[in-house]
């Protein structure tokens, strides 16, 4: 009876850990920058790391950071590259900790730029018959 009971409790605490981990947030799109965690197209082309910290401080004195803060300050970065998609890699959300309550939200990530296939257009023939 002991082995199901502990199955049992495995479940719940797995179930409540995940609950607490806090949920990703949905793809979203600013300043004309995707922010996603899924992978880029494939024809997407790498430029770089990119890193952005929303909020600062700890305890009462700091300012409260947030995702939406962050991927602000993700795409104006990404844009700086020349990149209109960032693949989101690490999230690291305000915590509590022994010493303070650490208020910044950070986000990491690849940007990319999606190689948007665009249609040759072909001149039509000139014809100098006359």
């Amino acid at each position: 009876m002991r082995a199901p009971l502990r199955a049992t409790l495995s479940v719940v605490l797995a179930a409540l850990a995940i609950e607490c981990s806090g949920s990703m947030p949905p793809a979203q799109t600013v300043n004309g920058v995707r922010i996603d965690h899924a992978a880029p197209p494939p024809s997407a082309r790498a430029l770089g790391a990119v890193e952005a910290v929303d909020g600062h401080g700890c305890g009462l004195l700091g300012t409260l950071g947030t995702y939406d803060g962050a991927a602000a300050l993700l795409s104006q970065r990404a844009r700086a590259l020349g990149a209109d998609f960032v693949q989101v890699t690490s999230v690291k959300e305000p915590v509590a900790t022994h010493e303070c309550v650490e208020k910044t939200y950070a986000l990491k990530g690849v940007a990319y730029r999606v190689q948007h296939e665009t249609p040759l257009v072909r001149a039509a023939p000139t014809s100098s018959a006359r």
